[in-house]
């Protein structure tokens, strides 16, 4: 009958009544064929594959036949495995724990350095719920799961160590959910991971302080965040690829804000922001290749506006701008060069009125300008290097008529020049020197006034004339020695002291220009000291001395 004997067949033993006898039967898979062959017991080594020796009803060993190993020894209930048992494998332990319908439901797993690898709760036979540990020699741990419904729901990682490396969720074979990271035993992330990698929510740390929290995507920190430095905040805003900043973000130091705008491959700053130094707003512009500041933008000093423009290469300030004060009044609108004030077209304001407007170059005034009192024009020429100089005309006022035409040297008038009244008549045109006239004509609503030489600006040397446009006097150094009546007749020609006739020598003529007295003047009167007297013929009438206009006769 053995040799109809197959591995598929097993032995279960049968009680008998009374005696407790023990035989065995073999029973197949099948049930319809079962207990339709009985063996005795000395046959069972013959057999080859799997059986079972039942000393007890509820106890019982199975042994492998090709080589006597043991594999299960435990409870068993209507013929199979029930209760309490353990597993073998190559004589090692593998399992211990219940059984139930042949089927393990809670119990812990080793391998074969005996370490445990399981612990925890069946169902179907498969891990369902507990703890799992995975090595890679017998002394180093390098994973421990916790099993959730039949899936690895958490893990616990461990380096060559035995220091945990992570701590968290995980699914489908990678971390994914919420989980730790160590590295020599501290914590350098704690967050959301998906398919074993950093992506969403999290936080990063070195030497135990926060450095980061925000967003991450494929390990990376993408989308936003804030990043810390000692504790304190330095940036929040966006990110991406891992990249400092790309979008939108803000910077601080010392938990005070100092820029907020917008960021590009990790260059501070592309596109607009703003700029602020102790809380208080200092810029707000465009930025570009992290160059402060490229592009329109605006200062601010104590939260007042002092310029808007534009800007190249961090230069202050590459094309137009305009400058304020303190009291938010437009003082510049203009041009300007690789950082001076200014270069091109300028206009400058005082009080929010125009003062000045011209060319500059590299900070100084150089090229055609216009200056205005109360936005009234008043001088328009030409600056060489902060210095009028060349042809300049020069305003009234209250009128705006021309006031003066001429050239300027070194800031003041030299060489030819006309001066006009404030009804633009010419009141003076002649020679200047060191901003002084020189030589000239004077004017009086066109009639000729002086003609002749200045010294420090006042009448020198020249003629006189009366409102009518008569010779009136001459002038020889600064004093009259020549008087003329309306008729242009010579009456007196000599000297003059303090402006009066006459201290000095002098000549005195009647209305025939002949010659009535010469001697000596005092205080204006005639004649006081010695002098001579001429009839109408210039005939010597008296010789001697005056006082008080008379003849004085000892």
């Amino acid at each position: 009958m053995l040799k109809y004997v197959k591995s598929k067949y097993i032995f279960k033993q049968i009680l008998e009544n009374l005696n407790q006898r023990i035989c065995y039967k073999l029973i197949k898979k099948n049930k319809n064929l079962q207990n339709k062959y009985e063996i005795d017991i000395t046959d069972y080594k013959n057999l080859s594959g799997k059986y079972i020796i039942y000393q007890t009803s509820t106890y019982g060993k199975e042994y492998n036949t090709s080589n006597n190993e043991l594999l299960y020894e435990g409870q068993y209930f209507d013929g199979e495995r029930s209760g309490m048992g353990k597993e073998y494998k190559a004589n090692k332990l593998i399992y211990e724990g219940d059984y139930i319908k042949g089927k393990r439901t809670k119990g812990i797993e080793y391998n074969d350095d005996n370490k445990i690898v399981f612990k925890g709760e069946y169902l179907n036979g498969k891990r369902w719920n507990g703890k799992e540990q995975k090595y890679i020699s017998i002394e180093i741990l390098i994973a421990e799961f916790s099993i959730e419904n039949g899936e690895r729901r958490r893990l616990k990682e461990y380096d060559f160590s035995d220091e945990v490396i992570y701590e968290g969720d995980y699914l489908n074979g990678q971390k994914t959910g919420k989980g730790k990271e160590y590295e020599k035993k501290e914590l350098i992330y704690e967050g959301e991971f998906i398919n074993g990698q950093r992506s969403g929510n999290g936080r990063e740390y070195e030497k135990e302080e926060l450095i980061y929290e925000g967003e991450f995507i494929n390990g990376q920190r993408s989308g936003k965040g804030k990043e810390y430095k000692e504790d304190k905040l330095i940036y929040e805003g966006e990110y991406l690829n891992g990249q400092r900043w790309n979008g939108k973000g803000k910077e601080y130091k010392a938990d005070k804000l100092v820029f907020e705008g917008e960021y590009s491959n990790g260059q501070r700053w592309n596109g607009k922001g703003k700029e602020y130094k102790a809380d208080k707003l200092v810029f707000i512009g465009e930025y570009s290749n992290g160059q402060r500041w490229n592009g329109k933008g605006k200062e601010y000093k104590a939260d007042k506006l002092v310029f808007i423009g534009e800007y190249s290469n961090g230069q202050r300030w590459n094309g137009k701008g305009k400058e304020f004060n303190d009291k938010n009044e437009l003082i510049f609108d203009g041009e300007y060069f690789k950082g001076q004030r200014w270069s091109g077209i300028g206009k400058e304001y005082d009080n929010n009125k125009l003062i000045f407007e011209g060319i500059y170059l590299m900070g100084k005034k150089s090229g055609k300008f216009k200056n205005y009192i109360n936005n009234t024009l008043i001088i328009e020429g030409i600056y060489i290097n902060e210095i009028i100089n060349g042809i300049v005309k020069e305003y009234h006022l209250n009128t705006n008529k021309i006031k003066f035409e001429g050239n300027y040297k070194n800031g003041e008038k030299f060489g030819i020049g006309k001066e006009f009244d404030c009804e633009g008549n010419l009141s003076f045109e002649g020679e200047y020197e060191n901003n002084l006239k020189k030589n000239g004509k004077e004017y009086y609503h066109g009639i000729l006034q002086f003609e002749g030489e200045y010294f420090a600006g006042k009448k020198w040397k020249g003629k006189v004339y009366d409102q009518n446009g008569k010779l009136d006097y001459e002038l020889k150094n600064a004093n009259k020695y020549k008087e003329y009546n309306k008729n242009g007749e010579l009456v007196y020609e000599g000297e003059y002291m303090n402006g009066k006739r006459w201290n000095g020598i002098g000549k005195e003529f009647n209305d025939k220009e002949e010659l009535i007295y010469e001697g000596e003047y005092r205080n204006g009167k005639r004649w006081n000291g010695k002098g001579k007297e001429f009839n109408d013929k210039e005939e010597l009438i008296y010789e001697g001395e005056y006082r008080n206009g008379k003849r004085f006769i000892k």
